[in-house]
């Protein structure tokens, strides 16, 4: 049987790797023919949400520069993620715990 922590690392650890996952399909998407995010009303509004830290690439030069702001956008969208799940954990273990 794991322990609270491990399970709430791993909880953690799953919402972070959430919040790289959406990134990257969507920068897979942007650099298809016809560019769908732009094309598509409802999917700009989606790729807003799942990628908050999406503003920093429109400040980011092209180049080596721009590379690393999306890394640190992509780090940052991570740690966000990261935090919503620590709340999404500790709202489920005190509705649990109150049962």
């Amino acid at each position: 049987m794991t322990s609270h922590r491990a399970r709430l690392g791993w909880f953690i650890l799953s919402w972070a790797l959430a919040g790289a996952v959406g990134p990257l399909i969507l920068l897979t998407l942007d650099i298809l023919p016809g560019n769908p995010i732009s094309n598509v009303k409802w999917l700009a509004l989606l790729s807003a949400f799942l990628w908050p830290f999406q503003v920093l690439l429109w400040l980011a030069p092209p180049g080596r520069v721009g590379v690393l702001v999306n890394g640190y956008s992509i780090a940052l969208n991570c740690v966000l993620y990261a935090a919503v799940g620590r709340v999404v954990w500790a709202i489920f273990v005190s509705t649990a715990t109150k049962r």
